[in-house]
């Protein structure tokens, strides 16, 4: 990646050639020059570089965790069985955790689940429901939202011994130096009839702060809740449909508040301000503290 930048340094544009062949050498499925979901690559590209820069040269045997104690210790607990699997600069930098509480609605007894993630997927609610415009905040509030479970979904209560309506809820245990929110826009409808409907794009303008991204109402660990605070350095955006899409990316300078489009060869300056548009697809934030 430095090389791939040094080529660039005369100020110039350059095709990042060497980098898409050693990604393609690793996931078949960009190579071939067809177009890609840019969250999808993302992906590709951290597990190729969290398996490259692993510490962990002897993988564990796979073991059940105690789940005992209490919350905090059973995160830390759940924290180091996963480090002890992958444990590299891309885990330092954007691994975070989250943590999943399944409670039953009978006895209120509570179980927690904790879980590493490099990047999390968040909903966008829909107009109609919202009675006016979406925001980032809007689509966290839908990601944690207490989900029920019933009927079939019964949580089997362990203090009860038997399945019973529950509550489940999503929050962050762990926030990472580097937040990376994938906006949900492709979706396939639900339902029975899901997997015969195409994909559809949601073009819904969801606004967010570029600046004071306050996450301390969606972080379970108090001592994180006064460091859950993000600002936003890069966005990669989608515009068009699924059948004749384009990707660009705006980011900010690290040495200066001046923000940069970068659409295929051409790169231009926008200032030091960027507007929320339908466009953004994955946002990129840096945590302050």
């Amino acid at each position: 990646v430095k090389q791939l930048v040094g080529e660039g340094a005369g100020g110039g544009s350059f095709t990042p050639r060497a980098f898409l062949n050693c990604i393609s050498s690793w996931d078949r499925r960009f190579s071939g020059g067809r177009q890609h979901d840019s969250q999808e690559f993302l992906h590709s590209l951290l597990d190729g570089l969290q398996t490259e820069c692993n510490r962990v040269k002897c993988k564990p045997r796979y073991k059940e965790l105690q789940g005992k104690g209490s919350v905090t210790q059973q995160a830390d607990e759940a924290w180091e069985y996963s480090k002890s699997w992958n444990d590299s600069l891309v885990d330092d930098v954007i691994g975070g955790q989250l943590q999943s509480t399944v409670t039953c609605s009978r006895c209120r007894r509570s179980s927690h689940c904790f879980d590493p993630f490099l990047d999390l997927s968040i909903p966008i609610p829909k107009k109609r429901m919202m009675g006016g415009d979406v925001t980032l905040y809007d689509c966290m509030n839908s990601f944690t939202e207490t989900e029920t479970l019933d009927g079939r979904e019964k949580y089997h209560c362990e203090h009860c011994r038997a399945p019973q309506p529950s509550t489940k809820k999503l929050s962050i245990f762990r926030p990472p130096k580097i937040l990376i929110l994938h906006l949900k826009r492709f979706s396939s409808g639900s339902g029975m009839v899901s997997r015969f409907t195409p994909l559809s794009k949601d073009n819904t303008l969801v606004t967010f702060d570029t600046h004071n991204l306050d996450l301390a109402r969606y972080c379970s660990e108090t001592k994180w809740q006064s460091k859950c605070v993000y600002d936003l350095f890069a966005i990669s955006n989608h515009s068009g449909s699924l059948s004749g899409g384009h990707y660009t990316a705006y980011a900010k300078c690290e040495n200066s508040d001046t923000w940069y489009m970068f659409n295929d060869s051409h790169v231009s300056p926008m200032g030091s301000s960027i507007a929320s548009s339908k466009e953004a697809y994955v946002l990129f934030y840096r945590r302050r503290y």
